[in-house]
């Protein structure tokens, strides 16, 4: 590409290829076609035989959503290990936005000893969580802003304040908090040849009713009740359930009636963008979606173990790119 800041004169040149190309872009025609013919001629031959890659012992629930969702992009991403240049944006990285939210929530919860301080005091026990998860971040001119998102000032509402009144609320109802941030590992059901790990962003409980919801942060777009229950595309919430279902999360289920999940949207202050959605008219179509959804796990594993993606279903977008030969990591 030309550019005017250079003076000299434009010549042609050649670009060597790498000594020892990576096996995965051995499988794309154009490569194959530049080392068996450097100079032109004809094109490369038809494809044969498969990759071989690792396939861990263990994943994580938000990596089997992604191969779930888009098994290419989990090849690509989770088992080679190739990853989109990075961006460069001005002011902070949504993901790393979300990630400091969610810590500071967690640390909110447990400085005010699981149980909802008054008002006045909850809002400066939430800023005190929130200074001591940013540090010295704090003195960065985005993080300032961000802060004023969160807290608000004399004339815009913050976010985390109106979020402190739907937990009151919640808490008048009688639910209780119970866990944050609560990691668990070794998920196994029959027939899936990895075991699952995770963390679960909040437990909440309702003594009198004994009922436990499981809690998953979105600050951004939360996935709707269609997404979720009747189209499938929402894999998270399945396998936290299935977590604290087969014990992995250490909770003590000998006085939980009925167990759900849902999202704590916190995308802003709005009041469309923040509340608890807690699919509360879908209740009894948890069973039948944890059926589902091991299933799929189950059946994304005997594909893996395959080394077979073309066949995983419409959710692959780009099925037959790839054939796999998928060995076991030792």
């Amino acid at each position: 590409m030309g550019t005017p800041f250079f003076l000299g004169n434009w010549e042609p040149q050649r670009l060597p290829l790498p000594s020892q190309s990576h096996p995965a872009w051995l499988r794309v025609p154009l490569v194959q076609a530049a080392l068996t013919q450097p100079e032109g001629g004809q094109g490369p031959p038809g494809l044969e035989g498969a990759l071989t890659l690792n396939l861990p012992e263990e994943l994580r629930v938000t990596q089997v959503g992604k191969a779930l969702g888009c098994p290419l992009r989990f090849v690509l991403e989770d088992l080679l290990g190739l990853k989109e240049l990075p961006e460069i944006e001005s002011g902070l990285d949504p993901r790393e936005r979300g990630e400091k939210l969610h810590k500071v929530l967690a640390r909110f919860v447990e400085l005010a000893g699981y149980e909802l301080p008054p008002e006045d005091e909850a809002e400066a026990l939430l800023q005190k969580a929130a200074r001591q998860v940013l540090g010295t971040a704090a003195d960065d001119v985005h993080w300032q802003a961000e802060w004023r998102r969160w807290f608000g000032d004399e004339d815009t509402p913050g976010l985390l304040p109106a979020w402190l009144a739907l937990e009151k609320e919640r808490q008048d109802q009688g639910w209780r908090w119970l866990r944050v941030e609560l990691a668990f590992r070794g998920l196994a059901r029959p027939g899936w040849p990895f075991t699952l790990k995770g963390r679960l962003d909040r437990l909440d409980i309702h003594p009198e009713q004994g009922e436990l919801i499981i809690w998953d942060y979105k600050t951004g777009r939360s996935p709707t009740a269609a997404q979720v229950f009747d189209h499938f595309e929402e894999f998270q919430l399945p396998g936290y359930l299935w977590a604290v279902r087969e014990g992995q999360a250490g909770i003590d289920l000998n006085d939980v009636a009925t167990m759900s999940a849902g999202f704590i949207c916190l995308k802003s202050s709005r009041e469309d963008h923040l509340r608890h959605q807690d699919f509360s008219g879908k209740k009894d179509r948890w069973a039948d979606l944890l059926e589902v959804w091991e299933a799929e796990v189950r059946r994304l594993g005997e594909l893996l173990a395959a080394g077979d993606l073309r066949c995983f279903g419409e959710r692959a977008a780009a099925q037959g790119i790839l054939d796999l030969e998928v060995d076991r990591v030792a």
